[in-house]
C-alpha cells in the first residue's frame, strides 16, 4: 500500500521515505526560508517508522481542504437577521452617542456662561467692597480706586486705620471681628 505525502508523490509499501520527499522538502524550505517543511517530514518519518515497528499499517497521509457548504434557507435568514440586528444596533449606537456629544456641548456652554456671570458678579463685589472701604475712611480719599491698594496687599495697614479712623455720625461702627472678614 502507498501513502501519499502532502508533496504529490508516494511512498514505497516497504515504508522508506525515498529522497524524492527529502529533495521536496528541501527545496519548499529554501523557497519559503523557513524549517518547517523539513521539520514536518522529520516527524511524519518518526510516526511511519514508529507505527511499523508497532506492527500497524502505514498512514496516509493526505490533506483535503474543508469544502464550503451551502447555507440552508434557514441559516440564510439566520444571518440576514443578525446582520440586519447588528446593522440597527451599530445607528443607534451612532445616534447615542451622537446625542451625548451635543448634551455635553450644551452643558459646556451652560457652564461658560455661568463662570463668566460669576466672574462678573466677583468683580462687582470686589468694586464694592472697594467703595465701602473708601467710605470708612480706611482708603486715602484722595487715591482713585485704580490706585488704591487692595487690604490683601498690606492687610495691617488697613487694619490699623479701620481701627483708628473716627467713625462719622451716620455709620454704625464695625466690630473688629468683621473688619477682619473684609
Amino acid at each position: 500500500m502507498a501513502a501519499k505525502s502532502s508533496y504529490g508523490e508516494q511512498s514505497s509499501s516497504s515504508g522508506h521515505w525515498g529522497h524524492a520527499y527529502l529533495e521536496a522538502a528541501k527545496l519548499e524550505s529554501l523557497k519559503s526560508g523557513r524549517l518547517t517543511p523539513l521539520i514536518k517530514l522529520e516527524l511524519k518519518c518518526r510516526i511511519q517508522t514508529r507505527r511499523l515497528s508497532e506492527g500497524k499499517d502505514e498512514l496516509d497521509v493526505e490533506f483535503t481542504p474543508p469544502q464550503k457548504t451551502m447555507l440552508t434557507v434557514e441559516e440564510k435568514c439566520k444571518r440576514l437577521k443578525r446582520l440586519q440586528q447588528n446593522k440597527e444596533a451599530a445607528r443607534k449606537c451612532r445616534e447615542k452617542k451622537k446625542q451625548n456629544a451635543k448634551i455635553q456641548e450644551e452643558k459646556f456652554e451652560q457652564l461658560q456662561k455661568k463662570n463668566g456671570s460669576l466672574r462678573d458678579q466677583l468683580k462687582c463685589l470686589e468694586e464694592e467692597k472697594i467703595k465701602v472701604m473708601q467710605l470708612l475712611g480706611i482708603i486715602y480719599p484722595t487715591m482713585s480706586s485704580q490706585e488704591s491698594p487692595t487690604p490683601e496687599a498690606c492687610p495691617e495697614s488697613f487694619q490699623q486705620r479701620a481701627l483708628s479712623s473716627p467713625t462719622p455720625s451716620h455709620f454704625t461702627p464695625i466690630p473688629h471681628s468683621c473688619l477682619q472678614q473684609l
